[in-house]
């Protein structure tokens, strides 16, 4: 808190998944079908859908800092609806909000693979991405 400035900045990642929990590293896809191209975020009004390190996560934040923690949920709540609706209709998928997708094989996801991708390749060369500590985790 800086003054009396109160804000938040949180993000809410979920892996997609199929009906049966299956990662699909489709993020990319939505984002082009949502944007017309592959860019990283797509802003929705008050919040913005976008790309993480893995293919199967995406990113929820929202547009701007959020006033409040009831802001933040309502916000939140609102961009996880509207996406859940498109992935249900287009891909029958779902959202998968853990920590840390139960039951992932490290074969059945991918690092991104578009813009950044750069990034991710010398990050790979000095850490080795290809492990669950890195393509197997969500964040809040």
């Amino acid at each position: 808190m800086y003054g009396t400035l109160k804000v938040l900045g949180p993000e809410h990642e979920f892996s997609v998944v199929d009906e049966k929990l299956q990662p699909l590293p489709i993020v990319d896809k939505i984002i082009k079908e949502a944007h017309g191209r592959i860019v990283n975020n797509v802003n929705f009004g008050d919040f913005s859908f976008g790309k993480e390190l893995q293919a199967h996560v995406a990113e929820f934040r929202g547009a701007a800092p959020f006033s409040s923690p009831r802001v933040f949920e309502e916000t939140i709540t609102e961009a996880v609806d509207t996406i859940l609706g498109f992935l249900e209709k287009r891909y029958n998928a779902r959202l998968l909000g853990l920590g840390m997708h139960p039951s992932l094989r490290l074969e059945e996801t991918k690092v991104w693979a578009h813009r950044d991708r750069r990034i991710y390749e010398a990050l790979s060369k000095i850490f080795n991405l290809n492990q669950h500590g890195w393509l197997n985790i969500q964040s809040f």
